[in-house]
């Protein structure tokens, strides 16, 4: 089984790039693997996890700007494996300081909303072998250094070279059943993991429920659940993302497609959105990756979609005043 498989020929060279509550938390479940977390600016202070186990902080962090040699066997450089879960909006930036950490061996794995940053950085390492994937993991700050787990969720994570979407962009592995056998032992390491031959589906099932949630609690400020108080601007929401879906011949089922959007409104009623908490921060909010990647789709097949409009309007106001 996946769970006893364990190919080791040295010990893995893991870096995850993020320094935010998922890549936190991706340090915390690859504990045992001693990951780095490369981050933007020298001298930050380790962020904690406050898990039901208590607090995990001993994570490496390293200056992503550092320049290392590949050659030097010191060298921090050169990983067998780089998880990424910025935000979309920061992957463009990451991938010309990314250089400097890969070799052509490292597996790249992205762990993000939205859609598109894949075909972005198989764009940009056409010969590495890349892994796209979403999280359910609920995950909030509690304090400047200290995040709160609120929900272990799950972890779908595919091969870009065989996604429905995409596969033209990158490398394909040699041995398709080795690597697979290593990405089964690898994502493991997650407690709840979903691997999918074509990741595709389960990126846009993820893609249609943040479409959802997101702006709508962001604009109104309310908590997921609160959605249930406004069945309207849901509903139309989801008839634009469907039709959406339905012309670009998205394979899904939109009564499915329907349930799963209510069933996680329901199951994170007490929850605010990430968007909603970037927006309340003051951060930028993964708009363009989001209704920004649906809306090029719509203008490509001449949808009328006025109520994402509105949103991605709002959110974009919104977005340029903290820029």
């Amino acid at each position: 089984s996946a769970a006893r498989f364990n190919w080791q020929p040295h010990k893995m060279k893991l870096a995850i790039v993020g320094q935010g509550a998922i890549g936190t938390l991706f340090a915390y479940y690859y504990r045992l693997k001693a990951p780095t977390l490369l981050v933007k600016k020298a001298g930050e202070t380790p962020k904690q996890l406050l898990t039901e186990e208590g607090i995990y902080h001993n994570i490496d962090l390293v200056n992503l700007n550092v320049l290392q040699s590949n050659s030097d066997e010191n060298s921090l450089s050169g990983f067998d494996a780089i998880i990424i879960t910025v935000k979309g909006y920061q992957l463009a930036a990451l991938i010309g300081q990314l250089v400097n950490w890969v070799s052509v061996s490292t597996r790249l794995i992205l762990v993000q909303n939205g859609m598109g940053g894949a075909q972005l950085l198989a764009k940009a390492f056409p010969k590495h072998l890349i892994y796209t994937g979403t999280t359910t993991d609920a995950v909030y700050k509690k304090d400047p250094f200290t995040y709160q787990v609120t929900a272990t969720g799950k972890l779908d994570i595919g091969p870009l070279w065989q996604m429905s979407s995409g596969a033209q962009y990158t490398a394909r592995p040699l041995d398709l059943l080795t690597e697979k056998n290593w990405a089964l032992a690898f994502f493991s390491n997650h407690p709840n993991y979903v691997y999918h031959e074509d990741i595709a589906p389960a990126l846009f099932t993820k893609l249609a429920i943040n479409a959802v949630i997101n702006p709508l609690t962001a604009t109104l400020n309310i908590k997921n659940g609160q959605l249930l108080l406004y069945p309207q601007q849901v509903s139309e929401l989801k008839e634009e993302i469907f039709s959406v879906y339905t012309a670009a011949n998205i394979d899904y089922s939109a009564t499915a497609l329907s349930n799963s959007i209510d069933s996680v409104i329901k199951s994170t009623r007490n929850n605010w959105s990430s968007m909603q908490q970037d927006v309340l921060h003051h951060r930028q909010t993964e708009n363009e990756t989001v209704l920004g990647f649906l809306l090029n789709l719509a203008t490509q097949f001449e949808l009328n979609t006025p109520v994402m409009d509105k949103l991605y309007d709002e959110l974009t106001t919104i977005d340029k005043t903290y820029m």
